[in-house]
């Protein structure tokens, strides 16, 4: 090839990368990575979309994508590169759930902005800096800059036109509440807050699904801003963005019919919904079901006895356990928990807790697990008092094992006969926590759960019914009630 023909080639080549995201990446893959391309209709619709981001079409955007499907590579390897092409006095932010792998895709965009193909066709356009070139921060000489971060990481102080964040939580910390709240708080008020102009800066999301009050639940539920291209592994139903026909067609060409049922089959029917079909629902534990889950709205008129069921912890530190009561009332129709108690506490708060709660919910009994700190509450309380505490003994009164117990019982919740109040605002905790056990990050309410309902089932329901005025004194209180 003449000389003159390879520079037409180059120009026409560049001008067609510069006009076009999806070619530039689809040109440049093979100077990034050493696996042959698989072009697939998905990555058009997520370079186009990025395109529209670097043109102000659209300024928030969330992407949800299973896993394998390039959308690092396209977001977090290519996009920072191409803005830079167009404009190389763009500043980005780049980011995951952590810094190994943010740096992974700073270092992949340098290696691309390094190879020779690259070098030919924009070598001019902007150099790097060799006074500023780390793996996790570097600069340009247009005064562009592209920073790493992880979600949770110190950020203070750095400022970007884009902000890109791949994947804020890992696959297994989905199910925890504790760290889906950090990082969506995290967002909210660390990495939202480093845009240099709210008003012409974009935010990128892209990540798999991995629960309903993920990052992209959160962000969806509180405000309408948002633009969303949700891409399921199986097509499900059309969309504006989901162009297929055929139900269960798959995604990409890179998963086969035959290998993706596998995958199915080994990951579950929970990660199948949430992070390949981006639907998540709560996760089960399989001993309680989330259908068995029965909400009301009105406490019965007739209470048959009232009782509190508490599970004591002695210590405070950020990884132990909470001390949880659940407030009961047996009726005819059922046991319906009215009130719930759940907070790290050390031993002379849980007595005060624990006395404060009876006397504003009157029971005809106290339900305290015989163990550690509640063996000791049970003795001081019945030698100086005679609130009507019982001590309830795993392997005498109820039986050891916490899963043996929740399995004893879990036919009172398959009947319908345990009922939760639809508006407590602890309600959504004592799902999670029932549905996800064995699985939950905690199992202290269960443990108080399962206890108060195996006293029943020994009871048999033999309580004789509570004296009317006793039932008019709890109306009143429960009137009081925080939620």
């Amino acid at each position: 090839m003449e000389a003159s023909q390879k520079i037409l080639l180059n120009a026409a080549e560049k001008a067609l990368c510069e006009k076009s995201f999806y070619q530039f990446f689809k040109i440049g893959w093979r100077y990034s990575d050493p696996a042959k391309f698989v072009d697939d209709w998905h990555i058009k619709v997520l370079c186009d979309a990025l395109q529209g981001v670097f043109e102000g079409k659209t300024t928030r955007l969330i992407i949800n994508i299973p896993p394998r499907c390039s959308k690092s590579t396209i977001i977090c390897v290519f996009f920072p590169v191409w803005c830079w092409i167009k404009d190389p006095t763009k500043k980005l932010l780049t980011g995951s759930h952590t810094r190994d792998l943010a740096t992974r895709d700073t270092v992949k965009s340098r290696y691309l902005m390094q190879s020779s193909w690259f070098r030919n066709l924009w070598g001019n356009a902007f150099n790097l800096s060799s006074d500023q070139n780390q793996k996790t921060y570097y600069t340009n000489t247009d005064m562009g800059a592209r920073y790493c971060f992880s979600v949770g990481g110190g950020i203070t102080g750095t400022g970007a036109d884009y902000i890109l964040l791949d994947d804020p939580l890992d696959s297994s910390s989905g199910n925890s509440k504790k760290k889906r709240e950090t990082a969506n708080q995290w967002f909210d008020e660390a990495l939202s807050t480093r845009l240099n102009s709210q008003k012409l800066g974009a935010i990128v999301v892209i990540m798999q699904r991995l629960h309903s009050k993920d990052l992209t639940g959160y962000l969806l539920s509180k405000s309408k801003e948002w633009d969303h291209i949700c891409l399921p592994m199986r097509f499900e139903s059309k969309s504006r963005y989901d162009k297929r026909k055929k139900k269960g067609q798959i995604l990409s060409k890179r998963f086969s019919e035959k290998g993706l049922k596998k995958y199915e089959k080994s990951v579950g029917r929970y990660a199948v919904a949430s992070q390949l079909q981006q639907r998540p629902s709560p996760r089960e534990g399989g001993i309680i079901k989330c259908d068995w889950i029965e909400e009301y709205t009105v406490l019965p008129s007739k209470v048959l006895s009232y009782e509190w069921s508490w599970d004591s912890a002695i210590k405070t530190g950020k990884n132990n356990d909470y001390t949880v009561g659940t407030y009961w009332a047996e009726c005819d129709s059922g046991y319906y928990m009215v009130d719930m108690f759940r907070k790290k506490v050390e031993y002379p708060e849980f007595k005060k807790r624990l006395e404060s709660l009876y006397y504003k919910h009157v029971s005809n009994a106290i339900l305290v697990e015989d163990k550690s700190s509640g063996q000791q509450l049970i003795q001081e309380y019945k030698r100086r008092t005679r609130l009507p505490i019982i001590g309830m003994m795993p392997g005498r009164d109820m039986l050891s094992s916490k899963e043996e117990r929740l399995t004893q019982v879990s036919d009172l919740f398959e009947s319908g006969i345990v009922k939760f109040p639809k508006n407590a605002p602890w309600l959504e905790d004592v799902i999670d926590e029932l549905t996800s056990f064995p699985k939950a990050d905690h199992d202290d309410i269960v443990d108080s759960i399962s206890q108060y309902l195996s006293r029943r089932i020994r009871k048999m329901r033999n309580s004789k019914p509570v004296p009317n005025d006793i039932q008019d004194d709890l109306k009143t209180k429960s009137n009081s009630l925080d939620w």
